[in-house]
């Protein structure tokens, strides 16, 4: 049933992540961040 597959798409993904480790999940977090700060900043000093 769907509840099943829901719990073991979340399992995997809790396993992959799990595998990545701490420091690439806060590299990837970062970067992730400085892009979205990036483009608010570009869109909010963009001529109206």
């Amino acid at each position: 049933d769907i509840f099943w597959l829901l719990n073991s798409k979340w399992e995997q993904l809790q396993d992959s992540l799990d595998k990545v480790g701490d420091r690439d999940k806060c590299v990837h977090f970062g970067f992730g961040l400085m892009v979205l700060i990036a483009a608010i900043s570009s869109w909010l000093t963009k001529p109206k």
